[in-house]
């Protein structure tokens, strides 16, 4: 197919460096049921084990039993609409626990992640609509279960624990005295809605231990079963959806209303769903391998099915000489929200700086939309420098994120725009950043 205005959609230079995830996996294992999270106060915090190499690394070659074994490398991606009323932003900060049990899992003595400011953002956090490789201490997570806390990088801020010089506040402090409202899982204790201080009567400056509220402050995720990140592998983990107390409806997902809680703290449908991508395929010097996952649930109803791929112009000796040739990614029925798994890897001959990431052909519900993959690196490499650019004989995963009725040219502010329909981009092998 061709059609020259596949390429006419785009957005304005995005300066804002987009708080790359830079965050640390360590922890202990513990068979000891409990019914709070149980923190490691002696996690290592000052190893700096360099980065985990992506194409060059030893294991890339192998992904069986036998042979090197790499930690499994994560990738977040911060898919999510709204983080509700008491955070402004969107911006959020990441502690993990891990374990042989989610009721044994062990809150890591790391800062939450990220834990430096991002040039020109207020404080630390990674803003809606962005993502990137996750650092490693080097240990295995193939055997344990990974319960992330997603934390309110605004509140945490008020609190006072976003200073990088001084990282007085760990997720271990800040965890241990949590507040927790009642759950489905036996995880959390049963504690009443008068038991939790409100958040304007927390003072920044008052002396530890500081109390989080479930809700408010942080939001604990479902685990992410034991052999889910296994070694040698790379996972995208992906936020989505809305805190129970968001005012934004339908733009949270199909699900939203039915776990919402009437403006009372609670998850909601905020998720982070797991994807295991595809390290084993070759992809030859002249073409590039893609992926794709689709994380906008702002399009449930109202746009549906997506069909992304690559989209390439073509010189024409004609009068139109921009005509453009489309590579999809996925098949016939297209990808929706939510999806269960990332699509088969497509190899493609591409143009690194005139191919672009459509959502669709022409005719379908996001046709118009298309981003060149030197953009796409905009809003996905806030360190260019990391070896995880764009590049041909490697493979890449796209991940749409955004809501599709917000106009970036009109989105006010640099936090708008990515709060806009939009595609990211990242090796399915990244480079890995240090320790923080």
């Amino acid at each position: 197919m061709r059609n020259k205005n596949w390429l006419r959609y785009g957005f304005a230079s995005l300066i804002l460096a987009a708080g790359g995830a830079g965050a640390i996996l360590v922890g202990c294992t513990s068979d000891d049921s409990t019914d709070t999270p149980v923190v490691n106060a002696d996690a290592d915090t000052t190893a700096d084990t360099g980065p985990t190499t992506g194409d060059d690394a030893s294991a890339d070659s192998s992904v069986g039993d036998s042979g090197p074994q790499e930690p499994g490398k994560i990738i977040l991606v911060h898919g999510g609409t709204d983080l509700g009323p008491n955070n402004g932003t969107g911006f959020a900060r990441v502690c993990f626990a891990l374990g042989a049990t989610a009721e044994g899992a062990l809150v890591a003595g790391l800062s939450p992640q990220p834990n430096v400011a991002s040039p020109g953002a207020p404080w630390a956090g990674i803003p809606i609509g962005t993502g990137g490789p996750f650092g490693s201490t080097g240990i295995s997570l193939d055997s344990l279960v990974v319960v992330p806390y997603l934390m309110n990088a605004d509140a945490l801020a008020a609190l006072g624990t976003s200073n990088p010089a001084t990282k007085t506040m760990t997720c271990t402090d800040l965890l241990k005295n949590a507040v927790y409202f009642p759950k489905a899982d036996a995880g959390a204790p049963v504690v009443s809605d008068a038991a939790a201080p409100v958040d304007a009567a927390v003072d920044p400056d008052a002396a530890m231990p500081v109390v989080l509220v479930e809700g408010i402050h942080f939001w604990r995720m479902a685990p992410i079963p034991a052999g889910t990140v296994k070694n040698n592998g790379t996972y995208v983990l992906a936020v989505s959806g809305c805190p129970a107390d968001s005012t934004k409806g339908a733009a949270c997902g199909a699900d939203f209303a039915a776990v919402a809680t009437a403006g009372k703290p609670g998850p909601g449908n905020l998720k982070i769903t797991p994807y295991a991508l595809d390290r084993t395929s070759t992809v030859a010097a002249d073409e590039m391998g893609a992926q794709f996952i689709h994380v906008s649930p702002q399009t449930q109803g109202a746009v549906g099915p997506v069909y992304p791929g690559f989209v390439t112009p073509i010189a024409d000796a004609a009068a139109e000489a921009a005509t453009s040739e489309y590579v999809p990614f996925a098949g016939e029925a297209g990808v929706s929200y939510p999806q269960a798994t990332v699509t088969a890897l497509v190899k493609a001959k591409v143009n690194l700086s005139s191919t672009a990431i459509a959502a669709g052909p022409p005719g379908t519900g996001l046709g118009a939309i298309a981003m060149p993959l030197p953009v796409v690196t905009q809003f996905s490499s806030p360190t260019p420098d990391a070896g995880n650019d764009f590049a041909l004989g490697k493979s890449f995963v796209f991940v749409a994120v955004g809501d599709p009725s917000i106009n970036p040219q009109d989105a006010g502010n640099q936090l708008g725009v990515l709060k806009s329909i939009h595609f990211l981009g990242f090796p399915v092998n990244p480079n890995v950043p240090k320790l923080q």
